[in-house]
């Protein structure tokens, strides 16, 4: 299947955005993800298919004794703060700030309590679901960074069942950090990188 170039770039531009965010906001962060982890295991089968030759290091067939599935589902960042907390952070970008439940969660089958950042340029309306949290589709349609966590009612293993607020709340909630100045100036940086009509934009 052949790649969409312009969405993994703007996926690489998202992480970085991400990464240099929390920098800023006194964490330590180290990337975490198969593209870097696994990285001479998935060299090693691009470069074996592209000769012509035939290998399968992901597997999900339960009987396989050797599995590599779970390369695929690391979580891209591991941050640290400076108090020594640990969350595993993985980032997505969406235009729309919608992820798909079963197909855009996958990190949470190996990493449940892993954070998913939404980075987005608008808000679609169906991105919160009920009726109690119309409240904050406000709030949400004025922030680009999205934290899709737990609900605070869910039944373990289900993966499905998350809960949508803005990056603000999620930092001042988890780690008790206030830093709306530096905050903004990230979501503008996705603004002007990775806005749709980017193209169409002068630099």
């Amino acid at each position: 299947m052949r790649r969409n170039i312009e969405n993994m770039i703007k996926g690489r531009i998202a992480e970085t955005i991400i990464e240099e965010l929390f920098r800023e906001l006194g964490f330590y962060v180290i990337r975490f993800g198969k593209e870097h982890t696994g990285n001479p295991l998935t060299q090693l089968e691009d470069f074996i298919k592209q000769c012509g030759g035939k290998i399968e290091l992901e597997k999900n067939d339960p009987e396989y004794i050797y599995t590599s599935t779970y390369l695929s589902k690391l979580p891209d960042f591991v941050i640290v703060s400076k108090e020594g907390a640990i969350d595993f952070i993985e980032v997505k970008f969406r235009h729309n700030s919608i992820i798909n439940m079963l197909n855009d969660t996958d990190v949470l089958d190996v990493f449940p309590s892993a954070n998913i950042i939404v980075v987005n340029t608008e808000v679609d309306d169906k991105t919160v679901t009920g009726e109690e949290d119309k409240e904050i589709l406000e709030k949400l349609k004025k922030s680009r960074l999205h934290v899709w966590i737990r609900a605070n009612e869910y039944s373990p293993g289900d993966k499905r069942l998350l809960t949508n607020v803005p990056f603000k709340v999620w930092i001042k909630d988890t780690f008790d950090i206030e830093n709306d100045d530096t905050i903004d100036k990230y979501e503008e940086l996705v603004s002007k990188w990775l806005d749709k009509g980017l193209g169409n934009k002068a630099t």
